[in-house]
C-alpha cells in the first residue's frame, strides 16, 4: 500500500460515520456527527445545522481524553471554551462573543501545579 491509499484510509476512517446528505448536487453536513481516529476513538463530536457547527463539539485525543470543549452557535465560536491538559486537568479557558475572543482566563501553564 502506498502513501495515498495510506492517506485515503485515514479519510474514510475520520469520515465515514459522519451524516452528510445531497442536496442542489452539493454535501450539506446535518444533525449529530461524530469523526474518529484511525485507532476507532472518537475524534471530534457534535452538531451541524444549516451545514455549520452549532451547540457543544469535543475533540478528544486518540487516547480518548478530552483536549476542548467548545460552543458555536450558527457556525460561529460562542460561549466558552475550555481547553484541558493530556491529564485531563483545566488548561484554560477562552470565552467568544459573535465569533471573536470576549475573555481569557489562563491557567498555570505548568501541567503539575493544577
Amino acid at each position: 500500500m502506498d502513501l495515498a491509499d495510506k492517506d485515503f484510509e485515514y479519510w474514510i476512517a475520520y469520515h465515514e460515520r459522519s451524516s452528510f446528505k445531497k442536496s442542489e448536487g452539493k454535501f450539506i453536513r446535518f444533525g449529530e456527527c461524530k469523526y474518529y481516529h484511525p485507532n476507532e476513538k472518537v475524534h471530534l463530536q457534535g452538531k451541524y445545522k444549516n451545514n455549520k457547527n452549532d451547540g457543544v463539539w469535543i475533540k478528544f485525543d486518540p487516547e480518548g481524553e478530552i483536549i476542548v470543549e467548545a460552543t458555536y452557535k450558527e457556525g460561529k465560536k460562542e460561549g466558552t471554551w475550555v481547553f484541558f491538559h493530556d491529564n485531563g486537568k483545566k488548561h484554560y479557558e477562552v470565552t467568544f462573543k459573535d465569533g471573536k475572543i470576549d475573555v481569557l482566563v489562563t491557567a498555570p501553564i505548568n501541567k503539575n501545579t493544577i
